[in-house]
């Protein structure tokens, strides 16, 4: 005789992965260079150049892409190579902290971004 229940699971496989993802997620602090990377392109975003405008397109994407926009990635052939280095590396900072600018103290910056480059979307 066969029984229409399924065990119930034990263990791991009971919890959903993000909770588990949750409990063992401890993102390492920024790097020197991720930090470095960052400054150099909010500086760049807040010049008046089409690169600037592909940099704060980047950096906008990760406060808010869908109110500021997304990215599209054959943007970076806009970019000059050391600032799209720059970009690689934020990029790698944005995957490790799973935090948004703010949690940087960046949020004066990214306003600053946004008055320059989405001046319909200030509050």
């Amino acid at each position: 005789m066969t029984s229409d229940k399924q065990p119930k699971p034990r263990g791991l496989s009971a919890i959903p992965l993000e909770a588990i993802q949750a409990m063992s997620y401890k993102p390492y602090p920024p790097t020197v260079a991720q930090k470095q990377a960052l400054v150099r392109l909010i500086e760049a975003a807040k010049g008046d150049t089409g690169q600037s405008r592909c940099i704060a397109e980047f950096l906008l994407a990760w406060w808010d892409a869908d109110t500021y926009g997304g990215f599209g990635l054959t943007k970076l052939w806009a970019v000059d190579l050391p600032l799209c280095r720059d970009m690689q590396t934020v990029f790698s900072l944005i995957a490790e902290q799973h935090h948004y600018p703010d949690h940087f103290e960046l949020a004066d910056d990214f306003k600053e971004i946004i008055r320059q480059w989405r001046p319909e979307n200030l509050d």
